[in-house]
């Protein structure tokens, strides 16, 4: 117990550096480990931790006699198993750390203080030079995209970067983000809150809508670095249903998110509108576009649509709003223990942060008890309730509403949705149908149950059960069966509409690769055609031609012979 204690008030001033007159230097606790030492030395120097690496405590580069190995390296001795104090470090001694064998990135370390006193949290205290790029990145293009102009100058919470901005052309199509979104945006990218918290670490702000947003922060690992936003009940609860892991199936997952996300991701994976928007605002602020997960990419997801890029400017200012408290966060995490500002999942409290001034009034919140999702219960009309009561009652039927894969897209609207699907199966092939709804779910879900209600009174019965799966199939069942005298009970498994839809989507397959054969007989037809053949064809038929134009569906010698005719 005694040496516990004695590390925890142990601190080390260590110097790191890379290459000619770039460094950082690091205080950190003696209780933390060599694997805690190389997590801070990465995130200094802007690295992602996806690799290897070994320290060499004797200060040799590869000497095996005093090697210490990263955990996921899988020999020993792992770094995560020595602590700074129990290593004896002496003010003075120097000692090296390998990243990436493959590009073998070279650190060399020097403890210049020893320090009897605690530290709560690594900080950076000294900084100097832009730190080398973890993976280069150079445009295919040197016309459209200038030489490098000099870089901003650092303060004590930014590392600058040698920048070589992407200048959209003039002409370029935008999508309206405003200056102080992408500020945000690149001051979250900076603070790297991700290395602090994990997804289960959230926290609340006050929203000036009157809701309150519950923010999650994902990206510890390195494969997804995002920032989720979760607005009131609805929100809540795919928050709650996602840190719980009770969805069945990954598509479940994403058809009930309801969140604003701010992505940061690479440049193939950013729509063009916002493209050119983050290249203006990098461009005009001296902010560095290259390497792995520099561009932010701004998504909203939303029940039953498909997710789709952030739009309004409310939405920009909901998440403007979260990315904001997130610094105020970062810069809190800097001083302050995660578990005293509430950011500890075992508590039952988070933290609510309340927009006061230019600052954030901090409080703490009971953490939310579990809230219901408001499924579709569409109502039956008291006509149609007499008309089904006037049915003979006899057997079980099953049915369920499913939720399809594949989208469809409102033009009028806009947006693109998973269309739904109702199937009932009774005792004979009579009694099965297949409802396909024509709209966004929650809008259709009472036309559907008329359809539903129609198709009894046409088979001249009601059931005296149905059995169904699912919260969202007990909702649109419930009124219909209380109305009509019906037990409506749940199963895990649905054989009979388990069997329809497989068949649905067989049908679907053979429709589409049908579609994708005649597609392909009529490219191998043009491709086969003289050009005064081609100059024939109709207008719009070229223009539907030459909008598949880079999508791979046809040779770059046709697309260059279509290109050129309209």
């Amino acid at each position: 117990m005694k040496q516990k204690s004695c590390a925890k008030n142990i601190s080390y001033i260590i110097s790191v550096s890379v290459g000619t007159g770039c460094y950082r230097h690091l205080r950190i606790s003696g209780n933390e480990t060599l694997h805690d030492l190389a997590d801070a030395i990465l995130w200094a120097f802007d690295f992602k931790h996806d690799h290897l690496y070994s320290f060499f405590m004797d200060n040799i580069w590869w000497s095996p006699d005093a090697e210490y190995r990263s955990p996921f390296d899988g020999e020993p001795p792992s770094a995560d198993r020595v602590k700074l104090a129990k290593l004896r470090l002496e003010k003075g001694q120097a000692f090296k750390f390998v990243f990436d064998y493959g590009d073998e990135w070279r650190f060399q370390c020097k403890v210049l203080q020893i320090l009897n006193e605690r530290t709560d949290d690594t900080e950076i205290v000294r900084m100097k030079g832009a730190p080398p790029e973890q993976y280069p990145y150079y445009e295919e293009s040197e016309e459209e995209y200038p030489a490098a102009v000099n870089a901003v100058k650092p303060d004590s919470s930014t590392i600058a970067h040698t920048v070589n901005p992407v200048i959209p052309p003039a002409d370029a199509v935008t999508a309206g983000i405003e200056d102080e979104v992408l500020e945000a945006a690149f001051q979250y990218r900076s603070d790297q809150l991700w290395k602090k918290l994990n997804d289960t670490e959230f926290f609340a702000v006050q929203l000036s809508g009157g809701e309150i947003g519950y923010c999650s922060v994902m990206g510890i690992l390195g494969e997804c670095v995002t920032i989720a936003l979760y607005i009131g009940d609805e929100g809540l609860w795919s928050l709650q249903k996602t840190m719980e892991n009770h969805f069945e199936y990954s598509f479940d997952c994403m058809l009930l998110q309801n969140c604003l996300q701010m992505e940061l991701t690479d440049k193939d994976d950013v729509p063009e509108p916002v493209l050119n928007d983050v290249a203006a605002y990098a461009g005009a602020h001296g902010i560095s576009l290259k390497g792995k997960k520099r561009y932010p990419a701004f998504l909203k997801f939303q029940s039953y649509l498909v997710p789709d890029r952030i739009r309004s400017q409310e939405d920009f200012r909901y998440l403007t709003e979260a990315l904001r408290a997130a610094h105020e966060v970062a810069v809190k995490l800097k001083s302050v223990p995660k578990a005293k500002l509430g950011l500890d999942d075992t508590l039952h409290v988070i933290p609510l942060l309340t927009p006061d001034g230019n600052g954030f009034r901090w409080s703490l919140m009971k953490k939310p008890d579990t809230v219901s999702y408001p499924y579709a219960k569409p109502a039956v009309p008291k006509d149609t309730a007499e008309a089904l009561r006037a049915l003979s009652q006899k057997g079980t039927w099953e049915c369920r509403m499913y939720i399809l894969s594949e989208p469809t897209t409102d033009e009028k609207a806009e947006r693109s949705f998973f269309l739904p699907l109702l199937l009932t199966a009774g005792g004979t092939k009579k009694l099965r149908r297949e409802i396909s709804g024509s709209g966004y779910y929650p809008d259709v879900a009472g036309d559907m149950l008329g359809q539903l209600a129609a198709w009894m009174r046409e088979v001249g019965v009601r059931p005296k059960e149905i059995v169904t799966h699912g919260a969202r199939s007990l909702a649109f069942l419930e009124q219909l069966c209380e109305v009509c005298g019906i037990l409506l009970t749940e199963a895990d498994h649905l054989p009979l509409t388990e069997k329809m839809l497989t068949e649905h989507y067989r049908r679907y397959e053979e429709a589409y690769f049908g579609q994708l054969s005649q597609i392909t007989d009529m490219l191998m037809m043009l491709e086969q055609m003289e050009e005064s053949e081609l100059r024939i064809l109709p207008k719009d038929m070229l223009a539907a031609l030459a909008e598949q134009i880079g999508t791979g569906l046809m040779s770059h010698a046709l697309e260059e012979r279509i290109a050129s005719l309209v």
